[in-house]
């Protein structure tokens, strides 16, 4: 093994070693995708019975994620253009996009540069134009 690998192994033996050494005082997270968490758990046989309480959340639903993207461009301070809405409320629904909200997160973030990068060139910028998200500007995505 090499590189990462032996890495990871290092941090596994850590980690086993101090939610034992501290067990009274510690308390370890883990949190992942499914898939992902069952292969760390699979890589050491400590890992599993240390780990005895496992709790599973539903994807996102793509009408919750709607709603998780207008949460975030409202905590802002900006304003989804109606064109947006529906733009983003279609792109939900037909890339099935499931329980990702760093993806909704980032989907916004890009358009709101790109929307920076569309009004740079204004002359005088009103409220409305620095803070209105259009559907042109999650073309990128797109």
């Amino acid at each position: 093994m090499g590189g990462g690998t032996d890495y990871a192994e290092e941090a596994i033996g850590q980690l086993l070693a101090a939610s034992e050494e501290h067990r009274d005082q510690l308390v370890i997270i883990l949190a992942g995708y499914e898939t992902e968490m069952q292969k760390l758990l699979s890589t050491n046989q400590g890992l599993h019975s240390r780990f005895p309480i496992r709790l599973s959340f539903h994807d996102y639903t793509s009408d919750e994620l709607l709603e998780v993207a207008q949460r975030m461009v409202s905590a802002r301070k900006e304003i989804l253009a109606p064109d947006a809405l529906t733009l983003l409320r279609d792109r939900l629904l037909s890339t099935g996009l499931k329980g990702n909200a760093r993806d909704v997160r980032n989907m916004i973030e890009r358009a709101a540069k790109t929307r920076d990068t569309r009004i740079a060139s204004f002359t005088n910028p009103t409220l409305e134009d620095l803070t209105t998200l259009t559907a042109a500007d999650f073309a990128v995505d797109g």
